[in-house]
C-alpha cells in the first residue's frame, strides 16, 4: 500500500527468511515499496534488476479524459471504485483467493539480459521500455493504490570487495568477469567516482556510525529527535545552519576510518 516502506516489510519479512526487492533504500528509512516499482530503482542489486511489478491496482486518466480505476491487482474487491478503495484500505478480502495468471511480480528475465555482454545494447538504463509496464516506471503519472511484488530468499552468506583503480578497463575487465565466469551473480554492485569516495570520507561518517551501531529501527527516533533540536538551533542567528550535522561529522573524526583505503 501506499506508504508502506522497505524498512518496515524488511522487518516483517525477517521471521520467514525472505527479503524485499531493494534493500539499500531501507538505510534511507523512508523510501517507499511504492516509490520503488513507480521509478524502477534496485540498479545495483544484480541478481534481481528494477522494481517491476505487472501486478498493482491505480486510477488514471484515459483517452476520453474520463478518470477510471484499475485493478489488476489479480485480487477481487468489488465492482465500484467505492467498494474496491474500501475493501482494499479495510483488508476486505483472503490471502486465500490470490490470482496472478501470467502477470509477473518482479523482472524474471534480468539476470539472463545482463550476462549478455557482448549485446550493442545496454543492459540497464532509466526508462527501459522493456519495464515500463502501468504503474511500474509510471513515475508519478499514475496514482498507485496498491502493489504486489515478489519476496527473495536472504542470502545465508555474503562477502564483500572493494576494488579501487585509476583505470576505466580495470572495471570494464573486472565486470566481463563477474557475469561470465561464476557460477552465481553478485548480489550487489556499485560504481563510485573518486568525488563521491570524498564525501563519503568527510560527510557520511557519522550516518555510516548511527547505522553500525544504533541500527535501522533507533534511526527514525534519533532523525526526530535531531530534527527538534535544529528547528530550535536554527533560530539562533549567531549560530551556523544544522550545527548538529557539523557537530556529528566533527565528533566522527575520532572513530577508526570506516571506507577501505
Amino acid at each position: 500500500m501506499p506508504g508502506a516502506t522497505l524498512h518496515k516489510l524488511e522487518e516483517l519479512l525477517k521471521p520467514i527468511h525472505r527479503s524485499p526487492h531493494s534493500v539499500i533504500g531501507s538505510s534511507t528509512l523512508g523510501a517507499t515499496v511504492v516509490g520503488g516499482i513507480a521509478n524502477n530503482s534496485g540498479g545495483a542489486l544484480v541478481k534481481r534488476g528494477p522494481a517491476f511489478t505487472e501486478l498493482s491496482i491505480y486510477a488514471q486518466v484515459n483517452q476520453h479524459g474520463e478518470l477510471v480505476l484499475v485493478n489488476h491487482l489479480g485480487i477481487y474487491l468489488g465492482d465500484t471504485a467505492d467498494d474496491i478503495i474500501r475493501n482494499l484500505q479495510q483488508g476486505n478480502f483472503s490471502a486465500d483467493h490470490l490470482g496472478q495468471g501470467q502477470r509477473q511480480a518482479s523482472d524474471h528475465q534480468y539476470q539472463a539480459r545482463i550476462k549478455d555482454v557482448d549485446a550493442n545494447t545496454p543492459s540497464r538504463f532509466n526508462a527501459d521500455p522493456r519495464r515500463l509496464y502501468e504503474s511500474s516506471g509510471c513515475a508519478g503519472k499514475l496514482v498507485v493504490f496498491a502493489v504486489r511484488v515478489d519476496t527473495h530468499p536472504v542470502a545465508t552468506k555474503e562477502q564483500s570487495f572493494y576494488v579501487g583503480t585509476n583505470s576505466s578497463e580495470d572495471l570494464y575487465l573486472i565486470r566481463r568477469l563477474l557475469l561470465t565466469e561464476l557460477e552465481q551473480l553478485p548480489e550487489v554492485g556499485e560504481y563510485m567516482h573518486r568525488d563521491i569516495f570524498d564525501v563519503a570520507a568527510k560527510y557520511g561518517k557519522d550516518t555510516f556510525l548511527s547505522v553500525l551501531h544504533l541500527g535501522t529501527k533507533r534511526l527514525p527516533k534519533m532523525f526526530e529527535i535531531k530534527g527538534r533540536i535544529d528547528t530550535v538551533l536554527n533560530k539562533i542567528a549567531w549560530l551556523p545552519n544544522y550545527l548538529s550535522d557539523r557537530a556529528l561529522q566533527f565528533f566522527s573524526r575520532f572513530f577508526p576510518e570506516h571506507l577501505a583505503k
